[in-house]
């Protein structure tokens, strides 16, 4: 599709539609709005987008995270640290902010109406559609990339991941393939963040794979592009995903599934014997 100088919910509702995103089912959808012409009406024009694509059937669903949320606080100044203690609120699915370094798609989705959030603090997605509670459904105190997880039901449902000008990098179903894969060991993260308990504010500790480097040592395996980016392009060699040029944006489309075994294979090829 040729570039236009603006764009419209419609249109891009169509152009989703002409590229292959399925109706009925569930979409994960990264975005980088700014590699698009002026779209009309900004991220909420996306979000009707999204689900006249999907029609009434399907769910559209983000990875939000928590806005200035505290998971590096052990690695900070005393003073700082301090402060995030005694002044941090509460994670709070209802009204906590998702985080701005996601882009703009993820806040827009978290404040539609009937929207639905996973408990997390740190790994949490939004949801908007008739599988959304199902898909979110979750207690802090759940392995946040493990079986059981959202991301596992995204799997499960074997769900579209729509990379709408988002680098590949940012595809956050990878971190899944991470959690399950059989090879060890796996880099783990322990931390502290405010939850609300028995209506009081509670640093509660997590421990989780640590997604910040990565829960193997890549480093030996893939360049300077990152790990992410490497394990995606993989798929995309292997006939897993597809690209599609969207009004002159580069976008990705992957099925969950496929995606994630290819993944979790890449994984313990190189990583089983060491």
């Amino acid at each position: 599709m040729n570039n236009t100088e603006w764009i419209t919910a419609d249109q891009l509702g169509d152009a989703l539609s002409d590229a292959g995103l399925p109706a009925g089912g569930i979409v994960m959808v990264h975005a980088r709005l700014s590699a698009f012409p002026w779209i009309v009406g900004g991220a909420e024009s996306v979000v009707h987008a999204l689900l006249k694509a999907v029609g009434p059937g399907g769910t559209i669903t983000a990875y939000a995270g928590w806005e200035d949320n505290p998971y590096h606080l052990g690695s900070w100044p005393p003073e700082r640290q301090a402060a995030y203690h005694h002044g941090m609120p509460a994670f709070d699915p209802a009204i906590s902010e998702a985080r701005r370094g996601y882009g703009r798609l993820p806040e827009r989705i978290r404040t539609w109406p009937q929207a639905h959030r996973s408990a997390h603090p740190e790994m949490n997605l939004v949801a908007i559609g008739p599988q959304a509670d199902w898909l979110t459904r979750s207690d802090l105190d759940d392995d946040p990339y493990g079986s059981g997880s959202p991301l596992a039901r995204l799997v499960q449902a074997n769900a579209t991941i729509l990379m709408l000008a988002a680098p590949l990098d940012s595809l956050t179903l990878i971190h899944h393939a991470e959690r399950i894969a059989d090879a060890e060991p796996k880099r783990w993260a322990t931390y502290r963040m405010p939850v609300r308990r028995n209506g009081e504010t509670v640093w509660h500790p997590f421990t989780a794979i640590d997604t910040s480097r990565g829960a193997y040592d890549y480093a030996t395996h893939v360049g300077a592009e990152g790990y992410i980016d490497t394990i995606a392009r993989s798929a995309l060699d292997h006939g897993i995903g597809r690209q599609a040029t969207i009004f002159g944006a580069d976008c990705h489309m992957f099925a969950a599934k496929p995606l994630v075994d290819h993944a979790t294979s890449w994984i313990d090829q190189r990583f089983s014997s060491e």
